[in-house]
């Protein structure tokens, strides 16, 4: 794939190896294990509480 951009920040640096060739094998077992540790580690987080909804908010009347 090839990539135009004008700024040199926005490019790669040629020592990240895994931009070059990536390997599909690696990419499906990391994402594995992400999932794995998400999933032992989800009871020491707290959910995320649903935004505030104005819409349902009466004031005081």
């Amino acid at each position: 794939m090839e990539r135009h951009s004008f700024d040199p920040i926005h490019l790669p640096c040629p020592d990240m190896a895994g931009c070059v060739n990536p390997n599909p094998e690696k990419t499906k077992k990391s994402l594995a294990m992400v999932a794995k540790l998400r999933a032992k580690l989800a009871e020491h987080f707290q959910e995320k509480k649903a935004p505030f909804d104005a819409s349902n908010w009466r004031g005081l009347v």
